[in-house]
């Protein structure tokens, strides 16, 4: 038997109204000298309610706004500054590139994580590792990072996220299954793949019943259970799938494209979920997914307000950079090479310029 190691996170996933008024009670077993790394839009909601409940409570504050980019740019003064200063804990609150800065940070410093997600447009909030960037947005590659042993999720903070931030979500978390579920001849027999592929099924199948409904909700402002359960699909549910399936159960096609195109010629405002919706498609392609079942992705994915064509995601076929985003799909550490079958350039061009003809052959454009 090989080595077997699996690291779950996060310790503690707590949802609850009004969770800023209670980070004290919360946070004071960690230290009392904190850095809090904010997306910048969330410091100027919630930043003075952050930094007053902590001070409040006898806390120390250093805080910290994402400036650029997920990048070891942007991050290595912050592990610089406190190598020689220290802190007791780390808290990132944002979307998923601030806290998976934060995560970075925290385990440059060796330092407890917590996670407070204003979005459900990733699971960054639960998992282990942090994708990391070029300033300029560039996906360079992805590292373990300290996992949270806390995520603190307030619905009245994730009700009033836009819409395209849980349809992002909703998509990412749907790639767990059409990703992983070509892995089921050669994983099924191990117990803790076998489960992750379980779960991965079961989000697919919730989401493509109850998805449309809770960005219903979401949209009328109204916090019902099915709004509820698919924010815990979204943030926990999706990150336990990637920690429980651990080196077997990854990522496919779906995210090469993201990999490969996010900040190459896409738009710059551009979400991860957003990418990796059109990736499923083009992944469905390479694999010769029936059409009628690729239409009925296309039609869900429309529904949700996802854009799905290559110009909707502005990325231009014609362009230099669009041969190079192929050639970093197929890239030696592409997670690409996860498909049950080698591609070539050749294919992915093809299957990439499919994936367009066929959204804009069945959908409306907006």
């Amino acid at each position: 038997m090989g080595e077997f190691i699996l690291n779950l996170s996060p310790h503690r996933y707590v949802k609850r109204q009004n969770i800023i008024a209670t980070l004290p009670e919360v946070l004071n077993r960690y230290g009392k000298r904190v850095f809090t790394l904010f997306d910048p839009r969330m410091r100027e909601r919630y930043g003075a309610s952050v930094t007053g409940a902590l001070t409040t409570g006898g806390f120390e504050i250093i805080e910290g706004v994402l400036e650029r980019n997920c990048c070891v740019e942007e991050g290595e003064p912050w592990v610089t500054r406190f190598l020689e200063s220290p802190v007791d804990l780390v808290i990132g609150m944002g979307g998923g590139k601030a806290i998976d800065l934060a995560k970075w940070i925290a385990a440059r410093l060796d330092r407890p994580f917590i996670a407070i997600p204003t979005s459900t447009a990733t699971c960054a909030a639960t998992t282990g590792i942090s994708p990391l960037y070029t300033p300029e947005g560039i996906y360079r590659h992805t590292v373990a990072s300290t996992p949270p042993v806390l995520t603190l999720v307030d619905p009245g903070i994730l009700i009033t996220q836009p819409k395209r931030l849980l349809a992002a979500g909703m998509a990412d978390s749907m790639a767990k299954w059409i990703e992983a579920k070509g892995m089921r001849k050669r994983h099924h027999r191990r117990i803790h793949s076998a489960t992750a592929l379980s779960m991965a099924r079961l989000i697919y199948e919730f989401l493509t019943r109850k998805g449309t409904r809770a960005l219903e909700d979401l949209e009328k402002r109204r916090w019902t259970d099915t709004l509820s359960e698919v924010v815990d699909i979204c943030l926990l549910t999706t990150g336990l799938v990637s920690t429980i399936g651990g080196k077997v159960v990854r990522v496919s096609a779906a995210h090469a494209f993201q990999d490969a195109f996010i900040g190459l010629g896409s738009r710059k405002d551009v979400l991860h979920g957003e990418l990796v919706a059109f990736g499923q498609i083009v992944q469905m392609v390479l694999e010769k997914t029936s059409e009628s079942l690729v239409q009925r992705h296309l039609i869900l994915y429309s529904r949700w307000g996802l854009p799905l064509t290559l110009a909707a995601l502005g990325i231009d076929p014609v362009r230099g950079y669009f041969e190079a985003g192929i050639d970093r799909m197929l890239g030696e550490n592409s997670p690409i090479h996860n498909l049950a079958v080698p591609v070539t350039k050749g294919q992915v061009r093809a299957a990439i310029l499919r994936a367009d003809a066929l959204a804009s052959q069945f959908l409306p454009l907006s």
